[in-house]
C-alpha cells in the first residue's frame, strides 16, 4: 500500500478547535487509521499526519490529540507536529 501525503491531507488539515469535529475531518482520521495496517504503512501514515499538523500554525494541541476520540476512532498515531514516526 502506498499512502500519498496529498491524498488525505486536506481532511486532517481542518483546524480542530474543540467541540464536534467536521465530518470530513473524522473521515480523514478514519481513512488514515484504516490504511495503516503494516509497520511501513503506520510510519507513512504517521508522517502524513505529522506533516499535516506541522502546516497548521494555529493548531490547538489538546484539540488535535482528542480528535480521534471525538471521532470515535482508536488511532495509535498522535496528531502532533513533533511526533517521532520512527518510534
Amino acid at each position: 500500500m502506498n499512502i500519498r501525503k496529498s491524498e488525505h491531507k486536506n481532511e486532517l488539515e481542518e483546524k480542530p478547535k474543540g467541540g464536534t469535529p467536521p465530518p470530513q475531518c473524522c473521515d480523514g482520521v478514519r481513512t488514515i487509521t484504516g490504511m495503516a495496517t503494516t509497520p511501513a504503512d503506520k510510519r507513512a501514515a504517521c508522517q502524513c499526519v505529522k506533516d499535516a499538523a506541522s502546516h497548521q500554525t494555529t493548531l490547538n494541541d489538546d484539540a488535535a490529540k482528542s480528535l480521534p476520540q471525538k471521532c470515535g476512532v482508536k488511532m495509535d498515531i498522535p496528531i502532533s507536529p513533533t511526533t517521532d514516526c520512527n518510534a
